[in-house]
């Protein structure tokens, strides 16, 4: 029900599961217990190279580092947050990306070409350190009604923000359960771009696009005595390919699967027992296609492809 990927790595057969079952992991370092992962080349065999480059902004802080990075839909443009609590837009031009195979052809053997500069044209500094951010779902440049982004920090409603100049468009206000105003860890938008799902401890709040300010439903996804998927929710994602189904992955180490009539009861629940390799809180989740769910975990060398169709509820 599960593959854990490096770049692209052949599933183990019987005897290999076998094997690795037996390896006395108190003696074999992990670094060492990894299986070798081959070195990553492009479509026509060449090693990769670095097209674009942004340098670390300067901070006062001293170590700005980056925090996260977004594509845009149509692959126009990158969203970057770092240290100092500021969201960055770089626009990136496709002829680079279209003209790399091209380029590299005409570079004497033995002679690597840099990369260019990647510069912001727009930056949104958020009241605290960023947790989540994301595109519209449709995103396009064609159409400058979907040209926006969500980001929600720490202490902070989460922001609607244009992505033009970044400027701020509206707020979405999360209230808990002793209507306090809380922050969201992880957010995502659905789909069709109509709703923001935020995820909190114990719970994912929805919150209505063209309504700012408090959340529309709440989603109880346990108790403290309850079985449900317990922990903050690290992590959510929208499967396009089937609408108004959720990923949500908590720090609690668990990953399930919500339809959005369920209203917090799980679909599946997904869960990496194997000794040596349990999963730790889940940072990031991506879907590949309607069945196939990518993610990410703190302290983990794997990445984990989870397969849907072998799920239990």
């Amino acid at each position: 029900s599960r593959a854990r990927v490096g770049t692209s790595l052949p599933r183990p057969t019987p005897v290999a599961m076998a094997e690795r079952r037996r390896r006395p992991s108190a003696t074999v370092p992990a670094a060492l217990a990894l299986p070798a992962v081959p070195p990553a080349v492009g479509a026509d065999g060449s090693p990769p190279r670095c097209l674009l480059e942004a340098p670390e902004p300067e901070s006062k802080k001293g170590n700005n580092f980056s925090k996260g990075v977004r594509w845009s839909p149509d692959g126009t443009t990158l969203l970057t947050a770092h240290d100092d609590s500021t969201l960055r837009l770089f626009a990136v031009n496709p002829e680079v990306l279209a003209s790399s195979s091209s380029a590299a052809e005409a570079l004497p053997d033995g002679v690597a070409a840099g990369p260019g500069l990647l510069e912001p044209y727009a930056k949104a500094v958020e009241g605290g350190p960023v947790l989540d951010f994301a595109f519209f779902p449709s995103f396009s440049w064609q159409n400058p009604a979907t040209c926006c982004f969500i980001a929600s920090s720490q202490d902070h409603p989460i922001h609607l923000r244009e992505a033009v100049g970044g400027t701020l468009c509206n707020s979405y206000r999360p209230f808990n359960q002793v209507e306090e105003v809380c922050h969201a860890y992880s957010i995502c938008f659905s789909p069709d771009g109509g709703k923001i799902l935020g995820g909190f401890s114990q719970y994912i709040r929805v919150f209505d696009v063209q309504r700012p300010g408090r959340q529309v439903e709440d989603w109880l996804l346990t108790t403290k005595k309850g079985k449900g998927q317990k922990g903050i929710i690290g992590a959510l994602a929208g499967a396009s390919e089937s609408p108004g189904l959720y990923a949500a992955g908590s720090y609690n180490r668990s990953v399930c699967v919500y339809h959005q009539g369920s209203r917090g009861k799980p679909v599946a629940w997904l869960v990496d027992r194997e000794q040596d390799y349990e999963m730790g809180g889940v940072t990031q989740l991506a879907w590949a296609n309607e069945w196939l769910l990518l993610s990410g975990h703190r302290r983990g060398p794997w990445l984990r492809a989870l397969d849907l169709r072998m799920a239990s509820s």
